[in-house]
């Protein structure tokens, strides 16, 4: 019988073996893999493995890779890029290259290379690493959306516009060439063929100009400020603030213009500040906005005809463009401030860009960019209002109510009352132009934008799964709205699914047939997928919080799944907890999830401390790997205390509106005491521990009870009256906003509802903290401001309480200064080792609490 190894137990001085592993990329065919493998000391390294042979290539800090035809990997290496021949493992070198590009027909390498006088040239290459040809003095460029064309600036005496087409061999093509000229906001048409950029003069006049080249007539149109149809008193603005962009038809140009003149209302920030009651904004963000002097609006232009017009105004900034560019949604963000929510309500316009023609589309709508949506290419707008989806058909002028007839919730509006209104979601349009896929709380729905069918494509209400359809960024712009994806049911989707009870999750295929098929299921976290392009293997990531991140191979036809690698094998060495889901009930009888992760080399009858990490819904956090570090942003790292003798717990809290210390009081506690019931803790050994959010429940719940034997926050909220009426430096809002209609749910203005504010504030509760408790905050945190810990501090010293206050220079409301996340770290993990394990006090503790 062999010898069983003996584990050890994990202590700091092992923390630096580990490292996090990422999934870089698949092969054309799947039989090459490429991963690499992080460290905090900065020894990373890629491997290219093989699929079938497990043959490797081990490249130390290779960076900027990728697979070619299957048999060459490429890689940056010490300014140089390194062509691996996989096959036989010889290597070809070529120098001083600082970025490279490869065609989509995987014929040519484009390398940016370093010459004299701080230039670069563009150099276009063989896979054998052969110069082919060379664009000197390159300064920008862009590819097409089929990478098979680039558009290339020049600099020098006479700087050019260049085409270079790669589809066969190498052709190089002068679109124009100008003196004391800077050309910028390269341009490619969606469908690759015709392009549009800034031509700026270098001469005093600095005046600019928008060229668009027309491929298929070989002609170029330019627009100038001084032409006859460009706007009075306006000038074109290069400013990227506003893309510059070419109509699928190629028929306009939108483009960035703004007022030469001054405005006539021009404020004075200087000297006595004036803050207005009834200002749309309040003064800090009205003296940001006159710094950056007019506002930059959206035009068109009609090439053709020479027809230029203005889309947007000052007041009415917000733009978005329907799928086929015909019409504009614009809005006036401002309309109905001050709204004290996050996303302000405004009415909405349509305009046909052709005509001019203004309509009113939507009345107070919500300004959520999730909550109106164009089909791309397409003549649809999409809604969400009052509980629903709807169409509106920009032909017909027609609004319908497309979900009315389904028993389904689109929003968290009974989930989770007392929060900001949100969607769950829109995943895109089918590429037929017919119907729109939707996102209720489990399922996906593909509804008929006519509202004439609707069918729910997955089955995920029944087994309390969530499934979504994993999209492809689309790279598209559409101003303030979000660009869509068209997505084909011909071809066959990918799904996430989330069990929403056990946390375990996988991939799922949804065929054109409409069945759905398991991809991989995981008891555990699956994540990063990768498909071949030839869509006969796959890889992916699985873990547990016991098990560390793992590859996985798998070949369509077979039936086993095969480990390729396993990160961090000296995990098995050491002792290490587990995780499983716990379940309760929150006071309205809904059923929450609360991970518990067990203490390495646990022993079952005995009682152990445990710390309890709290926000809201946390328990997804159950199959993840944690890696030992003592560099934790927020001070928690779930493997150091686990591995240290504790349980910890994350329990998902449901709120109530107008209660949310009330809530979080009542899920945490039915929750601690579901695992004290189970045996593996007791009361004097359970700590608590929230940061933000969660620090201000933290300050909460030590008020209402003594369950807890210590307790940390971390820029958190103590005065709930003080934070309501703050004004909030990353934002320039008042934080009013927050607490009627966002995460503090308490739904109502202050003086709506002042007691309840009061009742909820953990200041106002202070004296009934009997906990010792530690808390923490950034100097530099303009999010909640330190004044809140202070406030705090000095509520607990007059009350005599046990209590210690950290304050970190040069950090904000989550650590990334390297010293202080070690230094916080070890400090709460004194803290709660001596006041849940008996510990000695480290001598900061002992002088700070006896």
């Amino acid at each position: 019988m062999g010898q069983v190894a003996t584990k050890i137990p994990l202590t700091g001085k092992d923390y630096h073996l580990w490292g996090t592993l990422q999934t870089r990329a698949l092969s054309d065919n799947g039989n090459w893999v490429s991963y690499s493998m992080s460290y905090p000391s900065g020894a990373d390294t890629l491997f290219v493995l093989s699929t079938k042979t497990q043959r490797k290539y081990v490249l130390p800090k290779a960076l900027d890779s990728r697979f070619i035809q299957e048999n060459i990997f490429a890689y940056r290496k010490n300014n140089s890029l390194i062509l691996l021949n996989l096959s036989n493992g010889t290597e070809t070198g070529i120098t001083n290259v600082f970025n490279y590009r490869i065609t989509a027909n995987e014929n040519y390498l484009i390398t940016e290379e370093p010459v004299a006088n701080e230039s670069k040239k563009l150099c276009i290459r063989n896979l054998q690493g052969k110069l082919l040809q060379s664009i000197d003095e390159a300064d920008k460029y862009v590819w097409n959306e089929a990478k098979t064309k680039i558009l290339c600036t020049t600099t020098g005496s006479m700087p050019s516009v260049t085409i270079i087409s790669l589809v066969t061999k190498p052709q190089v093509k002068l679109v124009c060439q100008n003196a004391n000229t800077v050309y910028s906001a390269l341009t490619w048409q969606e469908n690759g063929e015709d392009v549009v950029f800034y031509r700026t003069s270098t001469k005093s006049d600095k005046q600019s100009e928008v060229v668009y080249l027309n491929s298929k007539e070989n002609k170029y149109y330019s627009l100038n400020e001084t032409g006859s149809g460009f706007p009075k008193n306006f000038r074109i603005d290069t400013n990227s603030n506003i893309a510059l962009k070419l109509s699928t038809d190629g028929s306009k140009v939108f483009f960035g213009i703004q007022s030469i003149l001054e405005k006539p209302d021009k404020e004075n920030f200087e000297g006595v500040e004036i803050w207005n009651a009834n200002d749309k904004i309040i003064y800090p963000e009205r003296k940001l906005k006159a710094s950056v002097g007019n506002t930059q609006l959206l035009a068109v232009w009609w090439p053709k005809t020479g027809k230029v017009s203005v889309i947007t105004s000052e007041e009415e900034s917000w733009i978005m463009l329907t799928g086929n560019q015909q019409y504009a949604i614009t809005a006036n963000p401002m309309q109905y401030e001050p709204e004290y929510k996050l996303f302000a309500d405004r009415d909405f316009y349509l305009t046909e860009l052709a005509s001019g023609n203004k309509i009113k589309l939507l009345e107070k709508q919500s300004g959520q960019q999730e909550m109106i949506r164009v089909q791309p290419n397409g003549k649809y707008i999409v809604y969400f209002r009052e509980g629903n989806w709807w169409s509106y058909d920009t032909n017909l002028n027609k609004h319908r109510n497309i979900t009315k007839q389904l028993q389904s919730d689109w929003d968290n509006r009974k989930t989770d009352p007392g929060a900001q209104l949100n969607v769950w979601g829109l995943a895109g349009f089918t590429s037929d132009y017919k119907s729109v896929l939707l996102y209720d709380y489990y399922d996906v729905w593909l509804i008929d934008l006519e509202g004439k069918k609707s069918y729910r494509l997955t089955k995920g209400k029944e087994t309390k799964t969530r499934f979504r359809i994993k999209v492809s960024p689309t790279s598209y712009t559409n101003y303030s709205g979000l660009p869509d994806a068209l997505i084909d049911l011909k071809d066959t989707q990918i799904l996430t699914a989330l069990n929403l009870y056990d946390g375990s999750n996988g991939f799922h295929e949804l065929r054109p047939n409409k069945s759905i098929i398991s991809l991989v299921t995981e008891q555990g976290a699956a994540g990063r997928l990768l498909l071949s392009k030839n869509d006969q293997a796959f890889v992916y990531e699985t873990q547990k919080f016991d098990v560390p991140p793992s590859l996985m191979f798998k070949v369509r036809n077979e039936v086993n799944h095969k480990i390729i690698y396993k990160s961090n094998p000296h995990h098995d060495k050491y002792f290490w907890g587990k995780s499983e889901m716990i379940h309760y009930k929150a006071p309205s009888g809904n059923e929450l999830n609360g991970a518990l992760f067990y203490p390495a080399n646990y022993k079952p009858g005995q009682k152990y401390p445990m710390i309890v990490w709290i926000y809201d819904t946390v328990s997804r956090e159950l199959n993840q790997y944690v890696n030992p570090t003592l560099n934790n942003p927020i001070g928690l790292n779930i493997t150091n205390f686990t591995s240290k003798g504790y349980f910890v717990l994350l329990p998902d809290i449901e709120f109530q509106k107008g209660s949310p210390g009330k809530s979080a009081l009542d899920c945490v506690t039915t929750a601690v005491n579901k695992v004290i019931d189970m045996g593996y803790t007791e009361q004097g050994k359970i700590g608590l521990k929230g940061q933000s959010f969660g620090a201000y429940e933290t300050n909460y719940i030590i008020s209402q009870t003594n369950l807890f034997s210590a307790a940390v926050s971390g820029a958190g909220v103590s005065d709930v009256a003080r934070h309501y009426f703050t004004l909030n430096k990353e934002d320039n809002k008042i934080d009013a906003w927050r607490y009627e209609n966002q995460q503090y749910r308490m739904g109502k203005s202050f003086f709506e509802n002042p007691q309840g504010y009061l009742d909820n504030s953990p200041l106002m509760q202070a004296a009934g903290i009997n906990t010792p408790l530690l808390t923490w905050a950034g100097l530099q945190d303009e999010n909640v401001l330190p004044k809140q810990a202070l406030t705090f501090y000095i509520a607990l010293r007059r009350l005599n309480k046990k209590h210690i206050m950290l304050r970190y220079p040069n950090d904000g409301h989550i650590f990334v200064n390297g010293k202080n996340q070690i230094d916080l770290t070890n400090r709460i993990q004194q803290w709660f080792d001596h006041f849940l394990k008996k510990e000695p006090a480290a001598a900061w503790i002992q002088k700070g609490t006896e």
